[in-house]
């Protein structure tokens, strides 16, 4: 299984980027590679310097907010034989965002169906003392489980912007649709395991 690693020099991004916006632009839709489709504010532009493994990065640098995606067959943790309920592997996901920092408070979580698919969700703050001001990121977390495969959707931003990150997440997370590609893939492992 691939280790998400999270670098100290994105939270420095949020830090360099420190304006305020009260809200997002009206979303497009954008599939991922053939996985899954979310809708995202349209002033989020796609880059490829956020994550090493992220299939979806895309970020509004000029106002401070990021948004990764990372997709891990279960496949890939039978060869190792591990095996992850959806929390277990939600928590993973927060220990692995919170790690990097020297604090980190899990404010809300919430488990929930999107659109036929299992969804746990985490809102982080998380903190590194510095010698001038402790530097404050939050960090909205969605972790999808369908049949064969997890979904992160991370998105992350300076703790003031907050309440605009929080409320474009939620609606982003609510427009999770797994692709059609990828549920017949499902079917055809289901079938498969069967025989």
């Amino acid at each position: 299984m691939r280790k998400v690693v999270y670098l100290f020099g994105l939270a420095l991004l949020v830090l360099l980027s420190a304006c305020s916006r009260d809200q997002m632009l009206p979303p497009r839709t954008v599939e991922v590679e053939g996985s899954y489709s979310i809708s995202i504010p349209a002033n989020f532009k796609p880059c490829n310097d956020l994550h090493d493994f992220a299939t979806l990065q895309y970020a509004d640098e000029r106002e401070g907010y990021f948004l990764i995606g990372i997709e891990e067959p279960k496949s890939s943790m039978e060869t190792l034989k591990v095996e992850y309920s959806l929390a277990d592997y939600s928590d993973f996901v927060e220990t692995t965002v919170g790690g990097v920092y020297d604090s980190m408070l899990v404010t809300a979580r919430d488990t929930l169906m999107v659109n036929g698919i299992r969804c746990q969700t985490a809102d982080l703050l998380t903190y590194i003392q510095s010698e001038e001001a402790p530097l404050e990121v939050y960090y909205h977390l969605a972790v999808f489980e369908s049949e064969n495969r997890f979904y992160q959707l991370i998105g992350w931003t300076q703790a003031d912007q907050r309440p605009t990150l929080m409320a474009a997440s939620q609606a982003i997370e609510q427009s999770f649709q797994e692709c059609s590609d990828s549920k017949v893939e499902s079917q055809t492992a289901s079938a498969a395991k069967l025989r």
